[in-house]
């Protein structure tokens, strides 16, 4: 990294970075600035990027609050984007983002808060200008200041429930007072509203003095990205950050031990409100800010995660005593400290002898210990990450410019026992990174190649396409078996699912080091068979696909963990009605408008019946006849796609298994059709336990046992899948988003969580809008009706200028290129499993888009 010092009298700009280190394959370009207020600053530019995005890390977390006023920092966060002086309409930063085809978050963790947003790169400076001004002259305005009390209220009453929220809460209530980690960080209306007011203290003027106390430019990361080039964003940046005021703050530095001389060697226990079984060990470590280039967390965390064989967690597998064994430790949770963890899910009988497995945790480490540092060990890691970063797929802009912005600034004595050993060397690592398909110098990729259909037969449909546009050695590989046999009852789902999860138990051991090695799996259960996605490295893809097979075809069940995997899956059903009320409520509208679909009590009802012997036929009947849809995709040759599908279809052959469908057994995926006038689907979840009908709309409410708020989630069926009328109800969407958000949530306040989508089941559109409240379903259901009922209003006001605007801004976006392989090679495949097969669908929408008219969405409401 080269650095080029500028002249004394340039009163904007103190340091240029001309040269920041990035891999080989990168092609977009990089700039580092400092500027004269102390904000650093990076610029990313590349001529293809199609979105724009910023973010600013403030290097002020919640344990900066003050103790008088826990919360505040969170309070802040929110306040910023109510309007500043110069741009003082409360909504219109987020009104300018979702009119421009953008989207807006921000965050608030211990030792920093980051706002962030993407955005059509055409309008990238104005909206720079909006956001810089959140930290020159944000204006605080009292009727602001009171709703989003509430914003804040609604956002911890929506974690009240979740039991890793509660749990943290629980573990910070026992440190020591005195320490900031110790605080409430969330912030409520009783800590924002109600003790302020009794202690006399005024709400706005401590958020203006916590403002002035810990916001400045020298605590500030920036980081900007669009297709602009280097030169222009360094000139938005400047004209829109250089009066971001420097207080000249020195950075925060927190002590050194959260825990307290009363808080070590203390056991808690707690009761969830979800059914389960986990235990979790802590220590505090310290932040080893000095030395991350060295990763020392990482040598333990990979050593304690380890699956392979004489690993801590096999034996304590091998014992029964749990399900997953995972350490880890914040990236850096403040200046000072931080926390080591490991925690583990107990099994039925791991739970009883929880204090055996904390001695034979401690006795991994003692091995660990007695073994030293291992040279090979780290630099095989170290190779592993240098190979990482060489290869490293784009993150979304938006994601991308988030995460960057933060990394900028940033027991007793135990034996040992002879079942502990260190890994071996990972036999998985790949070596060949050749690219298979070279572009050509002259020739220009502007999108990644479409699917083509290379083989088809009664046994498989086969798809591949090479990669010519991310130029990255890795490949995707995706399995869907079919067989409407495990949709027949509620037993064959559950034994389906029960025996995904026995093939992935199975496989630990030997996946573990293909995962550290760039190459990873996922297999999973659905309504209609089982999918199998292999990615990552291509170069020893093959020789993993090869024993998941292996493992698929020739499972051997052991009954003890038959029955440990039986009662987690029981498990999960179980908590099905604490889990939070909006996933309830999609799950509800997705089980009543889908033609086969199991409900949650029907499977928990015959979970207990299944045998050992139940699943053995289960399995066979299951590989006897089957169907695959594949794909193909990435830096193989179509010779090697052909060849992955054969060895997969000869393994099952081999053991006379794998015959053609009958045609009887073939799923057909329907959804339902509501009657005429029942346009209006709605599922209620809330402390009531009944069904009604309301006139013509179908209104269902049902229990949530875990959460004290409500939800709604109101679905309006509008018609079967076609491309202009997936353009119609997206555009329809898109327009109505913000105004939905702003009037449910800013302006009414209704809740944390206020959505508006398009819902598409098995190739039926339709809008839904989802609300999760305090308030009762019922008088939720009036506000949308009363927010769906003004949007012809809307429309009809909406000149034809500010509609082209909005359209065209949509249209920008459905053309938007996924930065990473592995979101296409997702695009692709969902194609394949909804049938649909359109694999160049968005650049034929946006020629659907741009027809559109204002009236046709009058006309579209309207019917």
């Amino acid at each position: 990294m080269k650095t080029s010092e500028l002249s004394s009298d340039d009163s904007i700009l103190v340091r240029i970075v001309d040269t920041i280190k990035k891999s080989d394959i990168d092609e977009w370009n990089y700039r580092g600035l400092e500027l004269s207020n102390g904000i650093l600053c990076v610029l990313i530019s590349h001529p293809k990027l199609d979105k724009a995005a910023a973010a600013i890390n403030v290097s002020i977390g919640d344990l900066g609050d003050p103790n008088d006023v826990p919360g505040i920092a969170h309070f802040l966060e929110h306040m910023l984007f109510m309007g500043s002086s110069k741009y003082p309409n409360e909504n219109e930063f987020s009104k300018f983002i979702e009119n421009n085809g953008g989207i807006s978050n921000a965050y608030t963790s211990t030792r920093e808060t980051n706002y962030h947003f993407d955005i059509n790169p055409n309008v990238l400076a104005d909206a720079l200008d909006i956001f810089a001004n959140f930290f020159i002259s944000p204006l605080f305005s009292s009727s602001s200041v009171e709703r989003e009390i509430q914003a804040v209220n609604s956002e911890f009453e929506r974690y009240l429930s979740s039991d890793a929220w509660r749990i943290s809460q629980m573990e910070k209530s026992t440190l020591d007072p005195e320490h900031p980690y110790s605080r409430f960080g969330t912030g409520n209306i009783e800590s924002l509203q109600t003790i302020p007011k009794e202690s006399g203290i005024d709400i706005r003027e401590a958020l203006v003095q916590f403002y002035e106390d810990h916001y400045s430019a020298n605590r500030m990361s920036l980081v900007v990205l669009s297709n602009h080039s280097l030169d222009d964003l360094q000139s938005f940046v400047i004209s829109s950050f250089k009066d971001v005021p420097n207080k000249q703050l020195l950075s925060q530095r927190y002590p050194p031990d959260p825990f307290g001389e009363t808080g070590r060697k203390t056991i808690y226990y707690v009761v969830p409100i979800a059914e389960s079984r986990q235990m979790k060990i802590s220590w505090v470590i310290p932040d080893f800010q000095e030395i991350y280039r060295c990763l020392p967390i990482w040598y333990l965390s990979f050593l304690i995660n380890h699956e392979g064989t004489d690993s801590l967690f096999s034996y304590l597998k091998r014992m029964g005593l749990v399900l997953e064994v995972t350490s880890y430790a914040a990236a850096q949770i403040a200046p000072g400290f931080n926390i080591f963890s490991i925690e583990i899910e107990l099994t039925i009988d791991g739970l009883k002898q929880w204090e055996r497995i904390v001695f034979l945790i401690y006795q991994y480490m003692t091995m660990i210990r007695n073994e030293g540092i291992q040279e090979w060990i780290f630099n095989e890691g170290k190779n592993m990450f240098i190979k990482h970063f060489q290869f490293a797929e784009k993150e979304s802009p938006f994601d991308f410019v988030t995460n960057l912005a933060s990394r900028m600034r940033k027991c007793e004595t135990c034996g040992t026992i002879d079942d502990f050993k260190l890994p071996l060397p990972n036999d998985f690592i790949p070596t060949d990174f050749q690219l298979y398909h070279r572009q050509e110098e002259t020739s220009i990729i502007t999108r990644p190649q479409l699917p083509k259909k290379i083989k088809e037969n009664e046994y498989y449909r086969l798809y591949y396409t090479e990669d010519r546009f991310y130029k990255l050695p890795k490949a995707f590989l995706y399995f869907d078996l079919s067989n409407s046999l495990v949709n027949i009852d509620p037993n064959h789902l559950i034994m389906n699912r029960i025996y995904v999860e026995l093939v992935t138990d199975s496989l630990s051991s030997l996946t573990y080091p293909a995962r550290r090695a760039g190459i990873y799996y996922e297999l999973s259960a659905s309504s209609y068979g089982i999918e199998l996605n292999i990615y990552g490295f291509n170069h020893k893809i093959g020789i993993l696909l090869e024993k998941i097979i292996d493992h698929l075809i020739n499972l051997k069940i052991d009954q003890q963990r038959f029955e440990i995997l039986r009662e987690n899956e029981k498990q999960r059903l179980k908590n099905y009605h604490v889990d939070e009320p909006v996933s309830m409520a999609s799950c509800g509208i997705y089980y009543l408008t889908s033609q086969y679909q199991w409900n949650n009590d029907e499977l928990l009802n015959c979970i207990d019946d299944i045998t050992l012997h139940d699943m053995d036929t289960f399995i066979r009947t299951l590989f006897t006849r089957f169907y695959v849809d594949s794909l193909m995709y990435g830096n193989i040759t179509e010779n090697q796609a052909i060849e992955y599908m054969t060895i997969f279809q000869r393994k099952f052959h081999e053991k006379h298994l794998f015959r053609p469908l009958f045609p009887s057994m073939w799923f057909i995926r329907r959804h339902l059709m509501l009657p005429d006038g029942t346009y209006r689907n709605k599922y209620f979840i809330n402390k009531n336990d009944f069904i009604v009908i309301l006139g013509c709309n179908f209104a269902y409410t049902m229990l949530n046992d875990g959460y004290r708020t409500n939800a709604i989630h109101v679905y309006l069926q509008c018609f079967h899948e076609t491309l202009e009328n997936n353009a119609l109800i997206n555009l329809f969407v898109q327009l109505i988003q913000e105004s939905c958000y702003n009037q449910l949530r800013t302006k009414e306040q209704l809740g944390y969580i206020v959505r508006s989508g398009v819902h598409n089941t098995q190739g039926v559109y339709g809008v839904e809008i989802i609300l999760q409240s305090n308030s009762e379903p019922e008088y939720l259901n009036q506000r949308i009706e009363i927010f769906l009922d003004s949007i012809r209003d809307y429309f009809e006001q909406m000149s034809n200028d500010e509609f082209e605007k909005q359209r065209n801004a949509f249209i920008i976006k459905s053309l938007e290129i996924s930065k990473r392989m592995e979101d296409q090679g997702d695009i692709f495949w969902s194609e394949i499993t909804s049938h649909e097969f359109c694999f160049d669908r968005p650049p034929l929408l946006s020629e659907i888009l741009r027809k559109f008219e204002r009236k046709d969405l009058i006309q579209f409401y309207d019917h």
